[in-house]
């Protein structure tokens, strides 16, 4: 999830005032909190992190979004209806996380999809790309329409297309992860979207987009993915792909559980085996 980065994410205090190191540490606790819950339930579908309605708050987290504030410490709440209701996808960490020091915040969100939850390799932008601040734009124009000039451009647009409207599916919540119906210059906000490549792309709110992934095979094949590259400590290569298949197979016929998948992934042959290199005379 990355959450290490957040330690060195510093919001605008003048945009979001509320913004300490004290929320940071609520957030990144949340965050580990859902997961923990999550991992620990024995019938528990892991992919519920993008689908999950209910999270843990303490009172600094309560105040961010709106909730009543548990009577002492960490409590478990469930969400208002209508604004979150996809786990980790509207939690504060991963919001705050994915917001650029622009503000444009869907080309990073739809980033973190794309890499994290889809494993899929970005390439570079092109260079010598003008930024968003030189578009002619008016300033209370919304991201979405800030945005429609990098899309428009041969050079930025095949990326583009891939990234913001995923993004877009999680317009309402702002920098630090607070519900908001209007952008900062009053704009009603747009939470439609698409991801480009999948059976039934488009999406509305955060909700779908999380129903959207949780359904989709490929979010499946990257959790296993992330949990090999996490227990043989290196990134796979092709050889590996059948064996990351077999995990996600036994993943999948055991109920998509973190046991399933821990078990599957231990008992691989990456996981308790290496390779011994060969010496100059071909001995091993």
């Amino acid at each position: 999830m990355q959450l290490d980065d957040l330690e060195n994410v510093s919001p605008d205090a003048k945009r979001y005032p509320a913004f300490n190191a004290e929320l940071r540490a609520s957030m990144m606790e949340e965050t580990a909190r859902f997961f923990e819950d999550l991992s620990a339930r024995a019938s528990g579908n892991l992919l519920d992190f993008v689908t999950a309605d209910a999270t843990f708050v303490d009172a600094v987290l309560a105040r961010l979004y709106g909730v009543p504030a548990p009577a002492a410490g960490w409590a478990r709440q469930t969400m208002p209806a209508g604004q979150r209701g996809a786990g980790v996808l509207t939690q504060a960490s991963l919001l705050t996380l994915t917001t650029p020091h622009d503000g444009v915040e869907p080309i990073k969100r739809g980033q973190f999809v794309r890499t994290a939850l889809l494993c899929q390799r970005l390439p570079p932008p092109p260079p010598n790309v003008p930024p968003l601040e030189a578009a002619q734009v008016p300033a209370t124009a919304t991201p979405r329409e800030r945005l429609s000039a990098h899309r428009e451009n041969p050079a930025c647009g095949g990326c583009h297309q891939l990234l913001d409207p995923i993004g877009f599916g999680l317009a309402r919540f702002d920098g630090v992860g607070a519900y908001r119906d209007k952008d900062a210059h009053g704009n009603p906000i747009d939470a439609r979207g698409s991801i480009a490549g999948f059976t039934t792309p488009d999406f509305d709110g955060p909700r779908e987009l999380g129903d959207r992934l949780r359904g989709a095979p490929e979010v499946s094949r990257c959790v296993a993915t992330q949990l090999f590259r996490h227990a043989t400590a290196r990134t796979e290569s092709d050889d590996d792909r059948c064996l990351i298949d077999r995990i996600d197979d036994s993943f999948r016929r055991g109920g998509q559980g973190w046991g399933a998948l821990v078990e599957a992934t231990v008992r691989s042959d990456a996981f308790r085996m290496r390779r011994i290199p060969e010496t100059a005379g071909g001995a091993p």
